[in-house]
């Protein structure tokens, strides 16, 4: 199903009950507020909410433990990903451009992860937890401007792909 630049769009409780729905592109809905009744699609392994701006709660979508992939790009009000730590099946994960996101820690948990973005996240100071991503292909940490240290990443032998530029800070 897809939502693309549905801007008057900000009730999606009704999409709660697609129950067989597995994948769900929720796009430049800006005045979306609200995702807890996605918290219940049990069969969901594609979920894009990328630039719904005033998205700040995002705690039901930790109940999703079919979703391999998530978009949350853009989503620029979101400040809490803990939630987030408990989708053991989650392969693909992009948080670029959440500009008021500070902590990472609960990825950490992601054993399946293989792609990150958190390109823009410019407040994210901390990326110590993704050093037990084992699994990790691919990272870009592109314009993380206040982190200073990615020592944490040297224990990613898997990781063939990684950009850290525009992070100034980094010694």
């Amino acid at each position: 199903l897809d939502l693309d630049s549905c801007w008057k769009l900000t009730d999606v409780g009704a999409l709660g009950s697609l129950s067989a729905l597995t994948s769900l592109t929720v796009t430049y809905c800006d005045n979306v507020t609200d995702v807890g009744a996605l918290g219940s699609l049990s069969t969901l392994t594609s979920l894009d909410l990328a630039d719904c701006w005033k998205l700040t709660d995002i705690g039901a979508l930790g109940s999703l433990s079919t979703l391999t992939s998530l978009s949350l790009t853009g989503c620029i009000s979101v400040t809490d990903v803990g939630a987030l730590g408990s989708l053991s099946a989650l392969t693909s994960l992009s948080l670029a451009e959440c500009l008021k996101l500070t902590d990472v820690g609960a990825l950490g948990s992601l054993s399946t992860l293989t792609s990150l973005s958190l390109a823009g996240c410019n407040n994210v100071t901390d990326i110590g937890a993704l050093g037990s991503l084992s699994a990790l292909t691919s990272l870009d940490l592109d314009s993380c401007w206040k982190l200073t240290d990615v020592g944490a990443l040297g224990s990613l032998s898997a990781l063939t792909s990684l950009t850290v530029t525009y992070c100034d800070n980094v010694t």
